[in-house]
């Protein structure tokens, strides 16, 4: 009875005494910090996190060169690679001086990648199979499945293969004192560690086993013949790796900021973001190295100070629109936007609108009276800009291909005015006489092409940094940011059919050619309504309200055209204009305009 008794205990002392658990139990119990990313991770590919607005389907069904393919999972695979050595690399910083029998290995960071591998090797089996059931659901072959999990592993173990191979191997080790001329630049990145008997005693003890490699168990060695300063060295001779290895994924993604709009380069979405993990694990191993136990509290405190600063003007980062003059300022103050919209302004609007109605009447001479449409459209990101294009095909095809000259004006949100917009030029080139098909599939197709690989390889590369390129429109030049890999996408995808300056359709709109457009934004600072339209509409800005008991007009908008005069309004690229009403947190930046 009495042994058992014991042979549970014994076999559960066992299991405590293996390395890859100890490790285990050691995450959840002190890497907060670390496990964040797993967590968000799992939960995004699972589906638990931002499904409202896709991100799942970015790393189930991501998309390379406008394809879901094994090009496409083996990129994801790559770049996974590099996330788990920055968690292998930043695990080994964090915790290797516990472990001091480490330094009777050969190869100590690749010994302990191995035994760390377990949250890894579960991520890889739940992606697995989430990534079979989503490429099942969307009907492709058992081979072509099976192509796109071997790109996966294919990519990983190379990208982890090289960097274990030269940058961490015994023949490429470079210890902290062997070249002094980067020592000191380097060590500000990883810091070596000068404390190692703090914990290592009571760790140390508890592990008995680790795996030499996948498949070989092997009992730790004694290591109390090693002089303390010995173990050290031995331990911390990755440290000087673990900060080329940091530099080089660096200079990686600064160098792919150079090729930002080249679709070659233009990573899945989902890629780019575990690139940005990369980049923010690593930066927390070199906090450890330096502050160990006030990492959390460092982190959180710089989190705050960073942003808090980063919204003060010296610091911000300006997204501008691009094809307005930002040398100059608009006065926003309450006596600007109500002069803009005095009486005898609003009443001249009133007439100027008055004769675009009558232009469109006009074209209506035997109707009494003709039908007027006014389009509003709803918001909803992609979904919502391919609801407004086929349901504006088949309302217009049900009508004779008469719809959108019954159309007078069309306004909405996000998404559903990208989609009208994109109807509303179609329509305008078929009238000139071009021979296109407006009901074809082909404009549904284009407008659901990818345009998230763009803007989050430009996120990732570009705006996480000093943007290093220029884009130039008219005598005025912008930094390239993912606000205009976004419109550079939009351009592509549509032949560049919203090439035009906002002014270009004053004359198109008034003489009732094309549907008005009214987009309208709303200014976060003051929560008002960013009027965008080539016409005059003083009137828009100002609201009635007849039933309050003090009546008064209450300025809720401001017309866009008429307050950016000096700053060229006239100028700002339809694409732009499309953008700012479009924006969403992250995805694409809010705008700074120059006021």
């Amino acid at each position: 009875m009495t042994k058992d008794k014991k042979k549970p205990t014994y076999a559960l002392k066992n299991l405590l005494g293996f390395f890859p658990i100890r490790l285990l139990l050691l995450h959840l119990r002190r890497s907060l910090l670390l496990l964040i990313f797993w967590v968000i991770l799992f939960g995004t590919v699972g589906g638990a996190f931002f499904t409202r607005i896709g991100i799942p389907y970015l790393f189930q069904t991501p998309e390379y060169m406008h394809y879901v393919s094994p090009a496409a999972f083996l990129i994801m695979g790559l770049v996974l690679g590099l996330f788990v050595m920055a968690f292998h690399i930043s695990s080994y910083i964090f915790y290797s001086y516990r472990f001091p029998f480490l330094a009777t290995l050969s190869r100590p960071l690749y010994t302990f990648s191995i035994n760390n591998s377990i949250i890894p090797i579960a991520f890889y089996l739940f992606y697995t199979i989430v990534i079979v059931n989503s490429l099942q659901d969307e009907g492709q072959s058992f081979f072509q499945i099976f192509l796109s999990v071997c790109g996966l592993y294919f990519g990983s173990v190379l990208t982890i293969g090289i960097s274990l191979g030269y940058f961490f191997s015994t023949n490429k080790t470079l210890h902290l004192d062997a070249i002094e001329g980067l020592e000191k630049p380097l060590k500000a990145i990883i810091h070596a560690d000068r404390h190692l008997e703090e914990t290592s005693k009571v760790d140390d003890k508890k592990v008995k086993t680790y795996l030499k490699n996948f498949y070989r168990i092997r009992l730790t060695r004694q290591h109390q013949h090693y002089t303390e300063k010995q173990k050290l060295d031995t331990l911390q001779k990755h440290h000087l790796n673990a900060a080329i290895f940091f530099i080089a994924v660096m200079l990686l993604m600064i160098i792919l900021s150079l090729f930002v709009l080249n679709p070659f380069f233009q990573i899945p979405a989902g890629a780019s973001i575990v690139l940005i993990f990369t980049l923010y694990i690593m930066v927390i191993g070199a906090l450890y190295s330096r502050f160990k136990t006030w990492t959390l509290t460092l982190s959180l405190g710089l989190f705050i100070t960073i942003n808090y600063f980063s919204g003060t003007e010296p610091l911000m980062r300006i997204h501008k629109a691009f094809g307005l003059d930002y040398s100059t300022k608009a006065n926003y103050s309450i006596a600007t936007i109500d002069s803009l919209t005095h009486p005898i302004i609003m009443e001249n609007d009133k007439l100027q609108m008055l004769g675009a109605l009558k232009n469109w009447r006009a074209k209506f001479p035997k109707e009494k009276p003709p039908k007027m449409v006014v389009l509003n459209c709803s918001g909803g990101g992609l979904r919502a800009t391919l609801w407004s294009l086929v349901t504006l095909q088949k309302l217009d095809s049900t009508l004779g291909g008469n719809l959108l000259d019954h159309v007078f004006v069309i306004t909405g949100s996000s998404g559903g005015m990208l989609g009208a917009a994109y109807y509303r030029e179609l329509a305008y080139q078929e009238a000139l006489g071009k021979r296109i098909n407006i009901q074809s599939r082909d404009y549904y197709d284009r407008m659901g092409k990818d345009m998230l690989n763009a803007v989050g390889f430009s996120l990732a590369v570009n705006d996480l940094f000093i943007p290093l390129k220029n884009v130039k429109f008219g005598d005025q030049k912008y930094k390239m940011d993912r606000g205009f890999a976004w419109e550079y996408r939009l351009l592509e995808i549509t032949d560049s059919i919203f090439y035009r300056r906002l002014a270009d359709y004053r004359a198109l709109e008034y003489e009732s050619k094309m549907p008005l457009m009214i987009l309208s934004p709303m200014v976060i600072n003051a929560g008002r309504r960013m009027l965008i339209s080539p016409q005059p509409s003083s009137f828009l800005a100002r609201n009635y309200n007849p039933y309050s008991s003090n009546p008064s007009y209450e300025i809720d908008g401001i017309e866009f055209m008429r307050f950016f005069e000096k700053q060229q309004a006239g100028n700002l690229p339809f694409s732009t204009a499309l953008r700012m009403s479009a924006t969403f947190p992250y995805i694409t930046p809010l705008v700074s305009l120059p006021s």
